[in-house]
Formats: structure tokens, sequence, C-alpha cells
């Protein structure tokens, strides 16, 4: 049997940082592989020996390099998989919650005004989803396991 899926969706900022640490102590409580994703629409294909300084997903790959480490400080024996996926985020995100058994987000608690002025993918994405999801405010990682 396969082990379950809790994707983290990440996206730079610290709340984002925060899902992915709960993701991680959550998927090392259930023994599930932790998947940290990432979407950006200007992703771009380049070939695998792309000069760093000509490296065009330099960020997108840093976002992910840094929940990685910080998930590997955390949980060095977890399971993870980075993914980077070009397109919009809601769409990642709602398929992603269809692959998953848990989607987590960062949230901001954006006001209702800056909400509609900003956008908040995380609230269309939970009023959507096929499956659970999680909102995790910075500061709120959750509860800490010892790795074993």
């Amino acid at each position: 049997m396969e082990p379950e899926t809790i994707t983290a969706g990440l996206d730079g900022s610290t709340e984002g940082l925060a899902a992915a640490l709960w993701a991680a102590d959550e998927a090392h409580r259930r023994g599930a592989v932790l998947r940290l994703l990432h979407a950006w629409i200007m992703l771009a294909a380049q070939a695998p020996d792309t000069a760093p300084e000509r490296d065009q997903n330099v960020f997108a790959r840093e976002v992910v390099r840094e929940a990685t480490d910080a998930v590997r400080e955390r949980h060095p024996q977890l399971s993870v998989i980075e993914d980077l996926v070009g397109d919009e985020p809601e769409p990642a995100l709602l398929r992603a919650s269809a692959e998953s058994r848990l989607l987590v987000l960062g949230s901001r608690a954006l006001t209702t005004w800056e909400s509609f002025v900003l956008g908040d993918v995380s609230l269309s994405v939970v009023a959507r989803a096929p499956g659970p999801v999680v909102l995790v405010r910075a500061g709120a990682a959750g509860p800490q396991h010892a790795a074993p």
C-alpha cells in the first residue's frame, strides 16, 4: 500500500513556510509523504545544464529549497517531494487537493477588503477543494514532534 501524501502549498511567504512546517509535523505523525508544491505561471522550461545566473526559475526553486531545508532540519527522515508547477496557483492547488489526503496552505488572515483587493487564493481553494484543507498562520506551525 502506497503511503498517503500531504501537500503544502508554498508562495514564498512566512505563512507558506509555517504551512510547510505544520504539514511536515502532520506527515511525520501519520507516516505520510510530504509534497511541497509551488505553482508559478511563469515557470520556464529549461535545459538541465542551464547556468545558475541564467536560471529563470531561481525564485521558484528558492521557495521550495527554503521550505525543504526547514522541513529536513525538523524531520530529517521524512520523505519529501519537491514540486514546481507551471500553472496558476488556484487550479494547481485544487488538483493537489484531489491528489492528496490533506492540503495545507498559509493564511495571511486578510480582512474582507484586503482579500477583495489583493485576491485570496487560499479562501478560494478552501471553498472549492474536493478534499480537506488546513489554513495555517505564521507563528502557528503546530506541535513539534521529535524526530526519531
